[in-house]
This record gives C-alpha cells, structure tokens and sequence, in this order.
C-alpha cells in the first residue's frame, strides 16, 4: 500500500477543535431548552458558544454519564450561600492539580450573555459553564508539571486560546487524576501530526534507535519521497531527526491503522459492556458524511469532537455539544470506516484493576 505525501503541507491533520464550525451567538438566538441552575451536576441539556472547546464539553459531558465522572464533577464544585440562601460565589477543585478556582456569580453570568462581539461560553447547564471558566483559568495559571505537559503546545490553536484545541487528557486529569488514552486512524498520507496507537521501536537515518510512545503525538516538519524530518520530541539535543519515507510510512501509517481499527472495535465492545464505567469521546479530522441508522446521510463536523452516550446492537449514539438536546445513533461500521478520527477513552474499572 502505497501512502501519499504529494499534498503533505495542504492535508494535514487539524488540532481538535471547531473554530470555524461553532454557531455564533447573538442576541436574537432562542434557547431550544431551559437554562439550569448550578446543581453540582450535569444534568440539563446545554450547547457550545462561540468558543472551540468541543474536546472540554465532550469530555466533561462524558465524565457525567459514568457514575465516578459524576461523582467526580459533583465533588469539584462549590456553591457558596449567605444567610438568605443566595448565591455568592463558586469554587471549584481540581484533584489532579489539588487546586480551587473562583468564580462569582457576575463571571457566570458574562459569560453566557449573547452578542456578536462577546465571548460566549457553553450555555444551558450552568455547571458545565462553571467547569468551563475554571478549566480556563487552571489552564493558564496553573504550575502542575502534569497538566503543563498536556496543556502546553497540545496544539497550535491553544497556544492563542487555552480553550481551544483542549486536550482531552487534561480534562481528565483534572477532575479525576487519571489521564484519558486515546488511539486513532490517520489519514493515509502524510499529515503534520499524529498520534501512536501502539508503542515500537524504529531506526532514523543515522540508525539510531527511536522509542515511540503509545498515545503520544508526534509532530513532523517536512516529508520529501526520500526522506520524512521530525521535530525532535525523543529527549536529545538534535534539532531535528530524519527518517527514511518509506520505512516510516510503512511502519507508522499501515501499522496504526490496522492497530487502530483493531483497538477502536474493543474499545466500542467494551463500553457496551461495561455498564457505564467508562466515557469515551470521538473525534472526526475533518467534515465528514455517514449514513446514521435510518440509512439518512448526516454530517459530522470537523475538526470536532462529541461524546459517546451509549453503544447498542454494533451502534453508536453521539452527543454534539453544539445541542446536547439531540442525539446521533450511527452505526459503529460508519464511523470506522472514516478516513480519519480519533477515540479518547477512560475506563475507571481499569484504572482500579491497576492500583
């Protein structure tokens, strides 16, 4: 199989996130649903604002849906009350980094006030608006190593926007402590990033040895028909390190979508079976048509991320942050069969089986 490197700087993959496909708010929108109030839970239906955080909303939306996630949120947030019962204020906890981020009734409620020069957050379930500003806030001020690591040049949108292009792992990591895994298929033709889904060994031009990491993303600067040059990411003092394209297409592209099909069936068969003990979002490259279990076509935004509700019968159901209050079943070959796309996953009944 041979893999296409002709059009390498145009099709690359895109950081997860949906700058352009978010619906811009405005003054005239209309709600589909009721706003709800704080209640340290996830439980009303909301929708994105014009912000590209779908990877946050998804991965909070699937945490909720999983009995620990729930717990997890609920335990994160503080409602603070005066005498008379009202609200004065918000904390919330991350456990990951062991921090508490404030937030005042004013920040909430800016945040979700529609016009088409604002800023607007998620809006529906105010609890996810809460996570949302105070995951803004960890982001930027935080100094835990960890989430540093996953935060820090994830993509190159969040280098300008700490919610945008938001590393699934992170929001994992701070309401539970544990980081989310992910695998995915690529494209087959070479793209500026992608991710292992298994971890091998493979010798560079120089014939040293190169370590790759099960679900750690790599980076590539250029790719030639003879040779592939990476950005160093392997802990040395070299700049850059080189590849033969063929080798490396070979080993890394044909590999990981074998691997990756392979994995994303168990994974789907294991959610299913698991009684909700696990969350798992899905994440498209780029805009995409599959037909959904009536045989109607339906398309999927991209670069986007939605959370996965349930898994029945060989379907899968997806929730899009852009409207919570709908759902898509789509059947699990469909979505298998895209060129391109990326599962992030956490199983606490793994985690647990690991201590």
């Amino acid at each position: 199989m041979s893999i296409n490197i002709s059009n390498f700087n145009q099709n690359t993959i895109k950081p997860i996130n949906n700058q352009d496909e978010t619906p811009k708010a405005n003054g005239s929108f209309k709600l589909p649903f009721n706003v709800g109030k704080a209640n340290r839970k996830i439980d009303d239906d909301f929708a994105q604002g014009n912000i590209g955080d779908c990877a946050l909303l998804s991965s909070v939306y699937s945490l909720s849906l999983t009995e620990e996630g729930s717990k997890a949120i609920k335990d994160a947030i503080k409602i603070n009350k005066n005498w008379y019962f009202k609200v004065e204020s918000y904390d919330v906890h991350f456990t990951g980094v062991d921090e508490t981020y404030h937030i005042t009734p004013e920040e909430l409620k800016e945040a979700k006030e529609m016009g088409n020069d604002n800023r607007v957050y998620s809006w529906g379930d105010d609890d996810m608006t809460l996570l949302e500003l105070a995951m803004e806030k960890c982001f930027e001020e935080s100094k835990d190593a960890t989430l540093r690591g996953l935060v820090d040049n994830y993509t190159d949108d969040n280098l300008i926007d700490k919610l945008n292009g938001v590393n699934p792992a992170a929001v994992t990591y701070l309401l539970t402590g544990e980081l989310s895994e992910n695998i995915g298929k690529q494209y087959e033709k070479l793209s500026r990033s992608f991710v292992a889904c298994s971890s091998y060994n493979m010798k560079d031009i120089e014939g040293n040895e190169r370590y790759f990491e099960e679900g750690q993303e790599y980076t590539l600067k250029s790719a030639t028909t003879q040779y592939v040059y990476m950005e160093n990411q392997f802990d040395t003092d070299e700049k850059e390190i080189v590849f033969d394209t063929d080798e490396f297409t070979s080993d890394i592209f044909i590999r990981n979508n074998e691997e990756a099909l392979s994995k994303s069936e168990e994974l789907l068969d294991n959610f299913e079976k698991n009684n909700g003990n696990s969350m798992i979002v899905f994440a498209t490259t780029d805009m995409e048509t599959v037909k959904d279990v009536n045989g109607e076509e339906v398309e999927l935004s991209g670069p986007h991320a939605y959370s996965v509700a349930a898994v029945e019968d060989d379907f899968v159901i997806l929730i899009n942050p852009h409207n919570t209050s709908k759902e898509l079943k789509i059947p699990q070959k469909n979505l298998l069969f895209l060129e391109s796309f990326q599962f992030f996953s956490l199983d606490f009944d793994k985690n647990k089986s690991n201590l």
